[in-house]
């Protein structure tokens, strides 16, 4: 067995190829329905939250501890943190939660948050922070999705493509 030539070997067969590919080609629409899945929400998010109110980080809590985790078949412990933030807000006529919780672990003692929220559904809001954290899994998700296309169309030329070059070449 050639070491140099390992995934793009003759002896796979066809289906095998033809199922990464399309696997390859599928993780990538995914990707990209995900990507336009958050801007979706967010973007109808920002559409329906008018109206802002103020707010101030009045504590944040971290909390550590042990989750149990199964790698083959035995438990193994990893120790994760959680952060809550209590945010003081400064009510409006519309909006009357006078305290919010967001697990935002950026957020620090003494921070000014802005929260926008719909002035006909005042229950529907977000944080500015989460918006932007929203954008960056999008951005992920994009990232992801290009590398798998990119991925499956280089395996497409590889198998296909450049095999019928070289059957040509024969005849």
């Amino acid at each position: 067995m050639n070491g140099r030539h390992f995934i793009f070997k003759d002896d796979m067969s066809r289906k095998g190829k033809i199922i990464l590919v399309a696997g390859l080609f599928t993780l990538a629409a995914v990707f990209f329905l995900l990507t336009l899945l958050g801007d979706f929400i967010t973007g109808n998010l920002e559409k329906r939250c008018t109206a802002a109110v103020c707010g101030t980080v009045t504590e944040v809590e971290t909390t550590r501890y042990r989750k149990r985790v199964y790698d083959s078949d035995r438990p193994r412990y990893r120790t994760e943190t959680r952060t809550e933030c209590h945010i003081e807000v400064e009510t409006d006529d519309v909006f009357r939660y006078d305290s919010l919780l967001s697990t935002e672990d950026s957020l620090k003692k003494g921070d000014r948050v802005t929260i926008h929220y719909d002035p006909h559904k005042p229950e529907i809001y977000y944080f500015d922070q989460t918006i932007d954290s929203t954008g960056f899994s999008g951005l992920v998700f994009s990232v992801l999705g290009i590398i798998c296309l990119i991925g499956g169309m280089i395996f497409l030329f590889f198998f296909f493509i450049l095999r019928k070059i070289q059957e040509s070449r024969l005849y």
